[in-house]
């Protein structure tokens, strides 16, 4: 196998579980919102299962060990072949300003709808967790390739 397409395998590997991990994280913070808006309109005991808690934890984790695993290896193949091209600095900042704009808006929105609901559903709606899984892989993904730029890699990695 070339290096070039071990680093992609690499790379996408991380993408993959990083968007696991991210929609892992979303899904739980959903469940928490639409349980405790529930309690606040006096239709639910405002329990929430520990399973979410344990939810949100493991992508919470998954996410950060991804990230600088994914940050590591691409500054790693910066380091060994500084010829590659990349990103300009101002697209991957681009990038990620329209997924935190993106992800205000749909939190904003989301937050009026489940305020408007007369019973608050109970389970979350995956659509939603869909585009903010979205909107935040919009957010990682060039700060990955932004960060990998002031990442250290000593030969011992």
């Amino acid at each position: 196998m070339t290096p070039a397409r071990a680093l992609l395998k690499r790379m996408a590997a991380a993408l993959a579980g990083g968007t696991i991990g991210v929609a892992m994280v979303w899904w739980s913070l959903e469940r928490v919102t639409l349980v405790n808006a529930a309690e606040v309109q006096g239709q639910g005991n405002g329990s929430v299962p520990v399973t979410t808690y344990v939810t949100l934890f493991a992508g919470l984790c998954l996410v950060g060990f991804l990230d600088r695993y994914a940050a590591r290896t691409w500054a790693r193949h910066l380091r060994d072949t500084p010829d590659t091209r990349q990103l300009p600095l101002w697209a991957g900042v681009l990038i990620a300003v329209i997924g935190v704009v993106s992800l205000i808006f749909s939190i904003a929105t989301h937050s009026q709808w489940v305020n408007e609901q007369a019973p608050v559903p109970q389970d979350p709606n995956l659509g939603f967790v869909l585009f903010q899984t979205l909107c935040a892989t919009l957010i990682l993904v060039p700060s990955v390739f932004v960060g990998a730029r002031w990442v250290r890699v000593s030969d011992r990695d």
